[in-house]
């Protein structure tokens, strides 16, 4: 397949949100994208497919939380500035019509397009900044699965990336050193 220099859904298909999330409300949806529950209040997660999700990153091994903490502290990503309930995560909820896999090939079609989708997203985010991206292959759509009289699956893509802002500090007037002054400060 082509690389694209850009993700397109198809026209009128699909339904992309961001979600923004904090450190202390990611948690919840990191057990819903990662099917760590044990129960789902979505009543169409069938449990017997979970093995049919896709996970193309995880934090490895990792809580979303620890995944963050863990940038800061090699340095790749900075605090500084972030007021408390800042956003920490921006999960991306990337949903095509049901119908529209069921037309084109089902899981397998799914598969490559939210494949292409994550790549989309890696080019936006950077890879290091992508926590998780999962796409969920186990919830069930209940009217296309009784209007086609088979078991249909409703394929969407998660992905929970940390947004960032590339940001240069200058040496302020207050710097002893005057040939600094309005220069960039670099941090290690």
């Amino acid at each position: 397949m082509a690389r694209l220099r850009s993700f397109r859904a198809p026209t009128g298909a699909a339904d992309p949100r961001v979600v923004k999330l904090n450190a202390s409300n990611v948690g919840k949806s990191e057990r819903h994208n990662e099917r760590k529950n044990t129960n789902y209040e979505n009543v169409n997660v069938v449990p017997e497919s979970i093995p049919f999700n896709v996970s193309f990153k995880s934090p490895g091994g990792m809580t979303h939380n620890e995944y963050f903490d863990h940038l800061v502290a090699d340095g790749r990503i900075s605090t500084r500035g972030l007021k408390d309930g800042a956003t920490f995560f921006n999960e991306m909820i990337i949903d095509v019509n049901t119908s529209y896999f069921e037309e084109h090939g089902g899981y397998e079609f799914a598969k490559q397009l939210y494949e292409e989708a994550y790549r989309f997203c890696r080019e936006i985010y950077g890879e290091d900044q992508i926590v998780s991206a999962v796409m969920h292959a186990d919830e069930i759509n209940a009217a296309v699965s009784d209007e086609l009289g088979k078991p249909v699956y409703h394929y969407h893509l998660h992905v929970v990336a940390i947004p960032t802002v590339e940001k240069e500090i200058l040496w302020s007037k207050r710097c002893k050193d005057e040939s600094l002054r309005g220069t960039v400060e670099y941090h290690k």
